[in-house]
Formats: C-alpha cells, structure tokens, sequence
C-alpha cells in the first residue's frame, strides 16, 4: 500500500503548476481513487473513470460527500485544460450537422468543471 505522503507528493507533480487543485479529501478518505487518477493521469481512459466516479451511487451505496465530488470535478477540469487544450478539429460531416435550438443545461457538476476550466484557460 502506498503512503499517503508518496500519494501527495506524484499528484502533485502531475498537476504541475496546477498544485492548488490537489485533492486533500480523496487523498485522505478515498487513497484508492487517488491512485486510479494517478494511474490514468494522460490517458483518455481518465475521462471516463472521472465519470464513473460522479454517476449516482448503487442501491446500497453512500456515494461521495459533496467536497469530494468537487475535488474530482476539478481534477477533471485540470486534466482536460493540460491534455486537450488545442482546438478540436471538425469534420465535414460535422460542418453539416444541424445545431441544436439551445445547449442543453449544465449540471451542477459540469458547471463547476467549466467554471474550473476557465480560470485555468485565463491564467
């Protein structure tokens, strides 16, 4: 089992200048997801992972207390920003699509994740 402060000190490194975002609670509570994140730092895979931590909690299950859903919203938002941040490049295809009448609304999570995303992309 790894030590907490070795859990600390690789997330901090991965999270380069983005140190601020570390994420104490998982750190503390949850070490198993920490080390996930840590294993899935610049793979697509973290996406999806990320989500999978968010979706709603099984039958039985306590789910994650509401900071900890913060901390891993912005661990997402910081891993998007350092990993993804050139343009998007659009098909063709895509050019034709229709575009919808209105965006769809934001979860309270997503919101969050872009409001982290932002400040991130105005530093």
């Amino acid at each position: 089992m790894s030590h907490p402060n070795h859990l600390q000190a690789v997330m901090q490194k991965l999270l380069a200048d983005h140190g601020e975002y570390y994420p104490h609670l998982l750190g503390q509570r949850f070490p198993h997801i920490l080390k996930r994140i840590i294993a899935y730092w610049g793979k697509p895979e973290m996406d999806g992972y990320l989500d999978s931590l968010m979706a709603p909690p099984q039958a039985g299950a306590k789910g994650f207390p509401q900071e900890a859903i913060f901390e891993i919203v912005e661990i997402q938002a910081v891993h998007r920003a350092m990993f993804r941040c050139e343009s998007p490049v659009a098909s063709p295809q895509a050019d034709k699509a229709p575009l919808p009448d209105s965006p769809a609304p934001l979860t309270g999570a997503e919101h969050e994740a872009a409001m982290v995303f932002d400040r991130l992309h105005r530093r």
